[in-house]
């Protein structure tokens, strides 16, 4: 999980627990967080991205 800041740094949880209430709609993450600059998370995102775009179901219309 990576929260990206306004700052140029995104708050990184390599290995998160995610809780939620949905009535309340409330989601909470736990775990260790690493504050990390985006230049340094970039590569890593853009790997992430490009690998979810082919699990994505093909569209039809």
């Amino acid at each position: 999980v990576n929260v990206i800041k306004d700052d140029g740094t995104a708050i990184h949880y390599n290995n998160p627990k995610v809780q939620a209430s949905l009535s309340a709609n409330t989601f909470a993450i736990s775990g260790h967080a690493e504050t990390k600059r985006l230049t340094e998370m970039l590569p890593r995102i853009l790997q992430s991205a490009g690998s979810r775009k082919h699990q994505q179901p093909a569209q039809t219309g």
